[in-house]
């Protein structure tokens, strides 16, 4: 395919690919939209739903208050009574208008019907607590008044699949903050069980005796529920990756209900020894433990704001994400566009019109305006500049490569002992650092034996050097064969030569220090004039200790450990102690 219709073919397609992925992206990000606006309307239900709850567990205070003064009670009970039951009322109305609006859908339905048992629970309750409050005090029934809280108590209950409801879409939206959502209904159960261990002491308060077995068995059952959800919540929110603000606001439930709040229903339910002592009728009791509860609903709001921050971060962000994703759409589309009408005007016009003149050339016409490429014309000498430039490449890329090789070869001669064919000392100790750096890394031991041939100064001057070269070419034979794959061995200068041993501690180190003395007391060395020339050495063996020492601190010990070796008779190795000895080296 010719080049003027293959590159706005790729143009096309680039385009093409470009749509596709950035409408990937789009619809990724509108997605995520929705799921953000749809989490910020299942948190403003979830919201509602909490309240209601709350506020049909706060009507059961002003409600036990008014049933333990009974007929006889003063106008100010009656309108706090009525106050409450005005803030329920609303609060149940704003959840039946978040309901109906979610009609059609079973689950929805299924809240309805259990809202709408919750509102004729609700009247059941108020009526028995009207009826309660209507006797005179000194005729009031324990047994009514154990009726009317359980009336006002299963409330909450029928409220629960709405709650379930909302929870479980906003978390369906909104995954990452199902724990925080999860804690906000568990601080919404801590909140309706503590109202309801007070509740429970409503018959006894107003009779003013001690609780019966059948409604310190109902305070028990309460109270184990209680303490369930806040053991779950304290795993929850006793937590560093909790806010701040949430515990703090856990913080402030423990001090004002735990360990305030709750001791006050402790103390009431534990009256049994004390019967005769008159205690706190229901509404001083419940003036002085209701407000105690306000810390977990404070807990719950917290936690629910915190939800609410993040939903509106994420619709920010998605928001952001899908401006930012269209416009960088859109400019890319464009400088597509820009890109093809100027490689058409400028290269493929031109090139093709220029295909056209090489053609005829190939061909051997003269017919047109450019001379064929025989002769000595403009497209000659093109054609002979491409030669040049192309043959002017090629010296240089051998250039390079020779190049190359004689910095191979230099770094290679200046990294190799040149008589024993080792590594020399530059070259170990750059490539030691590295070892040892690794061998840190990875929690490896390091160990390092440094051999120095025994009286070698002798040899040079009763043989001469040739044998004291000679010697020196065997023993890097010898360590050549002795050492790993993995090993490092180099000459470190003179007679003295080095092997760093990766992997190998202290016991493996020094048996293969051993076997290398072993090895090199065996061997024997022929002298030019006849004869043979028997070596031994006197090696020193150092650990690696810290994991990130240094290589001069391990050769000070190796060289030391020699040292000993000398000073005990030489032919011998000698491991160096993890401290090193204390005093001179080689004492």
């Amino acid at each position: 395919m010719p080049l003027r219709r293959l590159v706005p073919l790729l143009a096309l397609l680039l385009s093409l690919f470009s749509m596709a992925v950035a409408s990937r992206a789009l619809v990724a990000e509108w997605t995520r939209l929705q799921d953000a606006d749809r989490a910020g309307l299942a948190l403003a239900d979830l919201k509602t739903v909490l309240v209601a709850a709350e506020m049909a567990s706060r009507e059961r205070g002003p409600s036990n208050a008014l049933m333990g003064q009974g007929a006889a009670a003063p106008a100010v009970l009656k309108e706090r009574l009525a106050l409450a039951r005005d803030r329920t009322d609303r609060a149940i109305e704003a959840l039946q208008t978040c309901l109906r609006a979610r009609a059609g859908q079973p689950r929805h339905a299924m809240a309805q019907r259990h809202l709408e048992q919750a509102v004729r629970q609700l009247q059941t309750g108020r009526a028995q607590v009207d009826a309660v409050a209507a006797q005179p005090h000194d005729g009031v029934d324990a047994a009514a008044i154990r009726q009317a809280v359980q009336a006002m108590a299963a409330v909450i209950p029928e409220l629960g699949p709405a709650a379930a409801l909302m929870a479980d879409e906003l978390q369906r939206a909104a995954p990452a903050l199902a724990p925080s959502v999860q804690s906000a209904r568990m601080a919404a159960d801590l909140r309706e069980f503590a109202g309801l261990l007070g509740s429970h002491l409503t018959a006894a308060l107003t009779q003013q005796r001690p609780l019966t077995v059948e409604e310190h068995l109902a305070f028990e059952r309460t109270r184990g529920r209680l303490d369930q959800v806040r053991g779950q919540l304290a795993l929850r929110l006793d937590d560093t990756a909790a806010a701040d603000a949430v515990q703090a606001a856990w913080r402030d439930v423990g001090r004002a209900y735990f360990s305030s709040g709750l001791d006050l229903a402790e103390a009431v339910a534990g009256r049994g020894a004390r019967a005769a002592a008159r205690g706190p009728d229901p509404a001083a009791f419940a003036q002085a433990y209701v407000p105690r509860m306000d810390a977990i609903v404070a807990l719950r709001d917290r936690l629910l704001a915190q939800v609410s921050t993040a939903v509106a971060r994420e619709a920010v962000d998605a928001r952001w994400a899908l401006a930012i994703t269209g416009s960088v759409t859109a400019v890319t589309l464009l400088l597509l566009g820009l890109m093809a009408a100027t490689l058409k005007r400028r290269l493929l016009d031109p090139l093709g019109a220029t295909v056209q003149v090489l053609h005829a050339m190939a061909r051997n016409d003269h017919t047109d305006a450019l001379p064929v490429v025989k002769r000595r014309d403009e497209m000659a000498e093109v054609v002979d500049a491409v030669a040049a430039l192309r043959q002017h490449a090629r010296r240089q890329e051998a250039m390079a490569l020779e190049r190359s090789q004689l910095i191979a070869q230099l770094n290679e001669s200046s990294n190799t002992d040149f008589l024993t064919g080792l590594p020399n000392r530059r070259c170990f100790v750059d490539t030691a650092s590295q070892v040892l750096a690794r061998a840190a890394a990875e929690g490896r031991p390091v160990s390092l034996v440094l051999l120095d041939l025994d009286r070698f100064k002798s040899i040079n001057d009763q043989h001469g050097h040739d044998a004291g070269d000679r010697a020196l070419v065997a023993v890097g034979e010898v360590l050549k064969a002795a050492t790993r794959a993995g090993d490092l061995a180099a000459r470190m200068g003179g007679e003295e030569f080095v092997v760093l041993l990766e992997g190998c501690g202290d016991g493996q180190a020094l048996q293969f220090a051993e076997r290398l003395r072993e090895q090199l007391s065996r061997m024997r060395v022929s002298l030019a004039g006849g004869g043979v020339l028997q070596l031994t050495a006197s090696l020193g063996v150092a650990v690696q200790q810290a994991p990130d020492g240094p290589l001069d601190g391990l050769l000070r010990l190796a060289d030391a450990a020699m040292y000993q070796a000398k000073s005990q008779g030489r032919d011998r190795a000698v491991l160096a102690p993890p401290g090193g000895w204390v005093g001179p080296e080689g004492a």
